[in-house]
């Protein structure tokens, strides 16, 4: 009987010192750590509108060929918007100035208005850029989902 009161003390103990271990938690980052996780070419993969609770996919004509570049030349990062529009996905270019990436905002100058787009990875070679808007009087949510290739 002593030798099971014992057995019995020394389990519940071994259990209640364990149960106190801290586990290792690997959240993701929902941002990106700096503007040289973001170098490469994004393409456009997905537009979702959100209107009235209401999930929609919309399907571009020219899906997967219109592209962010982002590089560096001589010690400066630039932001080139590639888009495909038309019968033939004919690229045009938007090409910024000023770009810097602070606290998950990319920032740059396009046409003389300073822009601000707020990323939230995904993951290594995801991210979204969500934006809210009107639609005849409506409030709505659009968010363009952006891969890395």
């Amino acid at each position: 009987m002593k030798s099971n009161f014992l057995f019995i003390f020394a389990f519940l103990l071994f259990m209640q010192c364990n149960s106190q271990k801290t586990k290792k938690s690997f959240k993701q980052s929902t941002t990106f750590e700096n503007i040289e996780k973001l170098k490469g070419k994004w393409y456009n993969t997905l537009l979702k509108v959100q209107k009235n609770g209401t999930e929609t996919n919309l399907k571009m004509e020219c899906q997967g060929k219109s592209y962010w570049e982002i590089a560096e030349t001589d010690g400066r990062h630039n932001l080139i918007k590639h888009f495909a529009t038309g019968k033939n996905c004919t690229l045009h270019e938007i090409k910024t100035g000023g770009l810097n990436f602070t606290n998950g905002n990319l920032n740059y100058t396009e046409n003389d208005i300073r822009k601000s787009e707020t990323l939230q990875k995904l993951s290594d070679k995801q991210f979204k850029i969500s934006e809210k808007s009107f639609l005849n009087g409506e409030s709505i949510l659009v968010e363009n989902y952006y891969e890395k290739k």
